[in-house]
């Protein structure tokens, strides 16, 4: 179960962080942005 878990996890950071660079690629960079995906990358880590 921990695996499955893990596995979807994985996953879910990789598109979110796919997401994220995009975002950060089209948009000037925003502090607030920028914290907003530290925070999230924090979260989905652990």
């Amino acid at each position: 179960m921990t695996k499955v878990r893990n596995g979807v996890l994985d996953a879910l950071f990789v598109y979110v962080n796919n997401i994220i660079s995009l975002v950060l690629g089209t948009f000037p960079v925003d502090p607030t942005v920028s914290k907003a995906a530290d925070i999230l990358t924090i979260l989905t880590a652990t």
